[in-house]
């Protein structure tokens, strides 16, 4: 009896390259092609197993312009996007692994985890997606490119978004693409029809009525983002992920009509609520972070109760003993043993410190190879900041050096757990 269906590698990411694929051709955006090239274009593996979705559109000039020869610039920037791709995954983010997965297996247990465990545990799993996710994507762009191929952008440093709707415009870009072009703007435009057929609003900028806001943003974009959590795996939890990132862009859609009524200096708004949209959209992925990775919705729910306080704060007593006198005023504070010990609680802050410096301050590796367009698109920033221009790669021996210890170090980790988180999908 068959118990188990097993399914491809990376089989959502070619579903959605062959919708694409047959609604160009329904469309007329793609006219004509050979067998030849529709195989070509279906199996190039760099990009099969967790993406980006391309189109043949933007695919199929380049491999017909391919020159099929060595090209030592393509050679050098594919390996080291795929260098620093492979660095990312096994040495950034597999290691998150082991302080990320008891904390989970806890909470899906039914333990309660302290504000510390909580915070460990949202932080650790936020920074392990997002190093694994940006370290896929640069590995298959940079072995895209030593084919002299260039794929679009994907990965754009979204834990430095100042609003939702600009994280979604920064993670995973290829998907929010299709999403949008596929499913969201067909939507968006039958509503359109119907709602002037009949005689009422549309949607009309700082002028759009509640009505109209509801039907033609708000819903297409909360079944569009359930859409998306389906599509990230069926479970209930990946539903409510979906769910809320599509009220949080709601929200942000919605203070983006009013803003402009009680916040009318664009500039001071700017100034002030910069940082504090920062803030909120760090601490609202953070938090939608946890649903992704939980295996129960009522785990979601007891992580989410621990970052808020719910079930106190804790330390190791090794910790706690350490402090003498300062332990002791801390129990009577309220504060009491946790299970881990010190040393998983410095290794915990010595990780999540350093990749949260690393995601929020370093310049990503596109920015990094800006100069030669690394992914689709990409170009050098008028006025780059003074780190990015300082750490701007270029074809030389001292770069040659550093990148072949960053390849060895990747190497050599090659045998620790390791587990591709989007490949799942």
């Amino acid at each position: 009896m068959l118990t188990q269906l097993v399914l491809p590698l990376g089989i959502s990411f070619i579903t959605f390259q062959k919708i694409a694929f047959l609604v160009d051709i329904q469309a007329g955006r793609v006219s004509r092609f050979t067998l030849r090239d529709y195989g070509l274009f279906v199996l190039f593996f760099p990009q099969l197993i967790a993406g980006p979705i391309v189109h043949y559109r933007e695919m199929m000039p380049q491999f017909r312009a391919a020159p099929c020869r060595f090209d030592a610039t393509d050679a050098a920037v594919g390996l080291t996007l795929f260098s620093f791709g492979l660095a990312k995954k096994l040495i950034l983010a597999d290691p998150l692994s082991r302080l990320v997965a008891p904390l989970y297996g806890h909470a899906a247990a039914g333990v309660p985890q302290s504000l510390t465990e909580a915070w460990i545990a949202a932080l650790g799993f936020t920074l392990q997606i997002y190093f694994d996710f940006s370290g896929y994507t640069d590995m298959a762009l940079g072995i895209a490119r030593c084919f002299g191929i260039r794929l679009p952008m994907n990965f754009n440093s979204p834990l430095k978004a100042a609003s939702i709707i600009d994280f979604w415009l920064r993670w995973h870009i290829s998907l929010t693409r299709f999403l949008t072009a596929y499913i969201y703007n067909p939507m968006t435009l039958a509503l359109t029809r119907r709602r002037m057929a009949r005689g009422k609003p549309v949607f009309g900028g700082r002028n759009t009525t509640l009505s109209a806001f509801l039907v033609m943003l708000a819903m297409p974009t909360v079944l569009t983002m359930l859409i998306s959590g389906l599509w990230h795996g069926a479970g209930y939890t990946f539903i409510l992920w979906g769910l809320l990132h599509g009220v949080l862009l709601c929200i942000n859609h919605a203070w983006r009509l009013v803003r402009p009524r009680i916040w009318p200096d664009t500039g001071s708004y700017n100034r002030w609520m910069a940082p504090a949209g920062f803030l909120l959209t760090f601490l609202s992925v953070v938090f939608a972070m946890v649903l992704f990775r939980a295996p129960t919705v009522s785990a979601a729910l007891l992580l989410w109760k621990g970052m808020i306080g719910g079930y106190g704060a804790a330390l190791p007593q090794a910790v706690l003993a350490h402090l003498g006198a300062a332990g002791e005023w801390l129990v009577a504070m309220g504060v009491h043993p946790a299970w881990s010990s010190g040393a998983f609680l410095m290794e915990a802050i010595l990780r999540i410190g350093l990749l949260l410096a690393i995601a929020l301050m370093l310049p990503n590796t596109l920015e990094m190879l800006a100069p030669y367009e690394p992914a689709l698109g990409v170009k050098p920033a008028r006025n780059p900041a003074w780190l990015a221009r300082r750490l701007s790669w270029t074809p030389s021996g001292t770069w040659a050096v550093g990148l072949a210890c960053v390849a060895l170090a990747g190497i050599l980790s090659l045998g620790e757990l390791s587990e591709f988180l989007y490949w799942q999908f």
